[in-house]
């Protein structure tokens, strides 16, 4: 219901408010009674519907749909944590920054959200954009801001590559009203700084994601931190700049920190962390001195202890920041010992959950792959009102383990060729440096 929700009323952002169709107006009428209480979002969309367009009232829209969204979450941490009978995480309070409301900057980037509103992401010319780029180009020298200016730099740049929308064309439309609605809020508030929390013990690294695009690449490493007597699900992320010249296999190059991690994967070692920052998000910020090789483990014990539904050791997940509580950001840790894979389903007794083809059809974990898998560790996410899953490890029948870049990235990371483009692109540069 929530999702057929959220479909109707960003009708009214693609439209614009000014030109409000009959369904617009009534998926409105029914998202102002969706709170009850003390809700303002009432006599905010009265207001609007009375014409009267003011970033107050829209702020309100952007805060209750935001809310919204952290009741899907809920919902899914309640659901599935009743299915694979898991305990649910406590939601996480967060202080928030409240910014200056007199800011001429943030009324500026609020004034043209509510311009954009009005009238409609698909009647969005180049001329719209450009009238945002000065308080851009302003908003780069507040650090402060960092968070606010980074969306709306890339929201506004993916703009000018589809606007004006052409007769028939499709617009993100879920993705940019999640954007607008964001940027909105950020205008009076930005989260509070994250406090880190120093962690120690054996680090049990489960799986691997590799993302990137033309300019940008990034290891995602996700395991299991157990200390003296907790049990955390963490993550830790290497990132680095790149150009399209570079080819796929070899991007891990420009990130030679990520060697004991992957080394630790392929071999199913702990790693010994001590005293490492962890954030609420789970987020383990990775600092190769604080670590050192730990013993083996056995995978499948470790899996059927804690990964597998009714696991008879709990651990902790991630709370995560209630003002990033999205259901794209949704994530929950699974694994399987005893599984079949069928027409790009894998079941599990009474478990059965569609795999997420999409992020692995090219990988290692390919669909094929998983089905001749001995054991298969995945991350449940929710896309288009549906769980997927997306497998991050498995190992196969004779024991090897699989996982993204386990056949093309690590080979090169052991031994990297005398020649690669990372190597010349690298030399070119120094090159430069020195004639300068």
């Amino acid at each position: 219901l929530l999702e057929t929700l959220l479909a109707s009323i960003d009708q009214a952002w693609l439209a614009g408010f000014a030109h409000l169709t009959p369904d617009a107006r009534q998926a409105l009428a029914r998202f102002g009674l969706c709170f009850t209480g003390k809700s303002a979002l009432p006599a905010a969309l009265h207001e609007i519907e009375q014409g009267k367009y003011q970033p107050a009232q829209f702020l309100q829209l952007a805060a209750a749909r935001a809310a919204l969204q952290g009741a899907q979450v809920e919902l899914l941490d309640n659901a599935v944590g009743q299915q694979l009978a898991r305990p649910v995480s406590p939601v996480m309070t967060n202080s928030v920054s409240v910014l200056p409301p007199s800011s001429p900057l943030l009324s500026a980037v609020a004034l043209w959200l509510t311009d954009i509103a009005i009238k409609g992401f698909q009647r969005a010319e180049a001329a719209d954009l450009d009238l945002i780029e000065s308080t851009a180009q302003q908003l780069r020298t507040e650090p402060e801001l960092a968070p606010l200016t980074s969306l709306l730099t890339g929201w506004v740049a993916e703009m000018g590559t589809l606007v004006p929308a052409t007769a028939g064309a499709s617009l993100p439309l879920r993705r940019w009203v999640d954007i607008w609605c964001h940027l909105l809020l950020l205008t009076v508030a930005l989260p509070a700084d994250q406090v880190d929390r120093p962690v120690s013990g054996k680090l049990h690294l489960l799986g691997l994601e590799q993302r990137s695009h033309e300019q940008f690449y990034s290891l995602l490493f996700h395991g299991l931190l157990l200390g003296d007597s907790t049990a955390q699900w963490v993550k830790i992320t290497l990132s680095a700049a790149k150009v399209n010249a570079i080819p796929p296999e070899e991007a891990a190059l420009l990130l030679p920190d990520a060697l004991p991690l992957f080394q630790a994967l392929q071999k199913q070692k702990s790693l010994q962390i001590e005293q490492m920052p962890l954030r609420a998000s789970g987020d383990l910020l990775w600092q190769p001195q604080g670590a050192s090789n730990g013993a083996s483990f056995k995978l499948a014990k470790l899996i059927a202890d804690y990964l597998v539904p009714a696991a008879p050791q709990p651990f902790a997940l991630p709370s995560g920041l209630p003002a990033n509580a999205h259901p794209l950001h949704w994530r929950q840790p699974v694994g399987f010992t005893n599984f079949s894979v069928a027409d790009g389903w894998l079941t599990a007794g009474s478990h059965r959950f569609r795999l997420d083809e999409r992020r692995s059809v090219d990988t290692e974990l390919a669909p094929a792959n998983i089905a001749a898998a001995e054991l298969v560790v995945g991350l449940l996410r929710y896309a288009d009102g549906a769980l997927l899953l997306q497998p991050i490890l498995a190992t196969s029948k004779q024991g090897s383990v699989i996982f993204s870049g386990s056949s093309k990235t690590l080979p090169i990371l052991l031994k990297p060729p005398k020649n690669t483009t990372v190597s010349m692109l690298q030399e070119r540069a120094s090159r430069l440096l020195r004639m300068s």
